[in-house]
């Protein structure tokens, strides 16, 4: 059944997200105590957050990343939906029936949580970003900050060219992992370099950094900014993300979006040779993959992607081989415009095993990929958008996309889930024991959907566990 947004959640202390604006533009959200309802950005009376059979919801915000702790609780990174602008991110941990543990937002003013990874101790290690540095914070279970160190070998200074967008606030530019107790971290710089650190950890001296290595070199981007209101599914601000991911021996395998320039750039400096697929009509498709040992030396670099133009958004390294979902144009019909995309590499050596595209409704993509039972792969997204074949906007309404696949791509079983207003979207997805926790948003925008009312500019916390009914087949 789904839960009602008007109802307060059966909770002994209700909750209640606070849209505050921080600057000129910037968002902050806070959890508050919940007496009649949410109050958002115009101070008007809504909902609290819902929670029912399995289903959360917490109306203002959009679940980017969403954990399972080891003592039952949820751990959710989340944030604000504003214009083409990114928002403000914040990391929380609640119970399935939305009471509050911890919520952490940061140290000083202009911290932004971007990335979040969770140790064999419970602690937890976080990726904070500014206007001129990337920090690093250590967690307790509680949500105590126990150390932090500035992220120095990482330039991050204000870039003219950038007037007007606060890069790198709340997009995805660096991204955090645990080894053991240890945490290694992927940065873009504001030279778009791909910077790959690897630091120790202990209780009485904090972080300590063991190396550095480069991923990528200083390259220069064509930058362009669609003149909508929003920036649905990155694709304007997803080019300078990165991408990060261990195997169990602690290599890491790290990637970036790639253009023609960017190759042709790549190679000039690290002496490789890629070869770009001229028959690509997008700015950016594929992606530069660089594997990493634990020392920090560089093992290869392959540019991955299908013949199609693609577009990537998780990156996952599962048994012996490294997934990549998102996806790729297969028409010219707006609404066929792209199907689902995963695509499977050997770990070893870079090679394709298999790349799939994945029809489902319309418009499809893929965010984010976790193990099922017996070693199959669940993913989630979004499909039923449709899209201008020349140009980035998509539609508001979508649906959510859920689904088990064999270890060579095929499609087993879709689940089924309740699904939102407007526009619909899964990002993240991990298992716990025999569920899978899922998180994103509904009622979400489209690309155009603010651009004669800002308030339109919005989006409803959605994540669920659903029990997987035995092993996929």
């Amino acid at each position: 059944m789904r839960a009602s947004c008007t109802s307060p959640a059966p909770t002994t202390s209700r909750l209640t997200w606070r849209l505050c604006l921080v600057g000129s533009a910037f968002t902050s959200m806070l959890l508050l105590g919940c007496r009649g309802g949410f109050s958002g950005r115009d101070g008007g009376q809504g909902a609290c957050p819902t929670a029912d059979a399995g289903v959360l919801r917490i109306p203002g915000v959009a679940a980017v990343k969403v954990e399972p702790t080891t003592d039952g609780s949820l751990l959710v990174l989340s944030e604000s939906v504003n214009s083409i602008v990114p928002g403000r991110r914040i990391l929380s941990k609640m119970t399935w029936r939305g009471e509050l543990t911890f919520q952490y937002v940061g140290g000083i003013p202009l911290d932004n949580v971007i990335d979040f990874a969770q140790h064999p101790s419970g602690e937890i290690s976080v990726a904070l970003a500014q206007e001129s540095m990337y920090s690093l914070v250590r967690l307790s279970p509680s949500g105590q900050a126990l150390h932090r160190t500035d992220i120095e070998d990482v330039l991050l200074e204000f870039d003219p060219q950038l007037i007007g967008y606060k890069w790198p606030e709340a997009m995805d530019t660096i991204r955090v992992r645990a080894m053991g107790e240890e945490a290694v971290v992927a940065a873009r710089s504001i030279a778009n370099e791909a910077i790959l650190l690897r630091y120790g950890y202990s209780q009485d001296g904090g972080f300590l950094q063991r190396w550095r290595t480069l991923v990528e070199p200083a390259m220069t981007y064509r930058w362009t900014v669609t003149t909508a209101s929003f920036d649905a599914l990155e694709q304007d601000t997803g080019r300078f993300g990165v991408f990060l991911d261990l195997d169990e021996g602690g290599n890491a395998y790290v990637a970036i979006p790639a253009s023609e320039r960017v190759v042709l750039q790549h190679n000039e400096r690290l002496g490789d040779t890629l070869q770009w697929k001229d028959a690509t009509r997008l700015l950016f498709g594929d992606l530069i993959l660089t594997r990493v040992s634990p020392e920090g030396q560089r093992v290869f670099t392959r540019l991955v992607g299908s013949e199609r133009e693609d577009e990537f958004h998780g990156l996952r390294v599962m048994g012996g081989s490294v997934f990549l979902v998102g996806r790729t144009r297969v028409d010219e019909d707006p609404g066929n415009l792209y199907d689902g995309l995963i695509a499977s590499y050997d770990k070893e050596s870079g090679e394709p095993r298999f790349i799939q595209a994945l029809p489902f409704d319309r418009g499809d993509v893929l965010y984010d990929l976790a193990f099922g039972q017996d070693g199959n792969l669940i993913a989630v997204g979004s499909c039923g958008w449709t899209q201008n074949p020349q140009g980035a906007s998509v539609s508001e309404a979508s649906q959510k996309l859920l689904f088990l696949l064999d270890r060579e791509g095929g499609v087993v079983e879709r689940k089924t889930l309740p699904e939102g207003p407007r526009h619909n979207l899964l990002r993240s997805v991990t298992t716990d024991g025999g569920s899978v926790i899922t998180g994103g948003f509904e009622n979400g925008p489209g690309t155009h959907s603010g651009d004669q009312d800002s308030t339109q500019i919005k989006a409803d916390l959605f994540v669920a566990k659903i029990p997987l009914d035995g092993p996929a087949r």
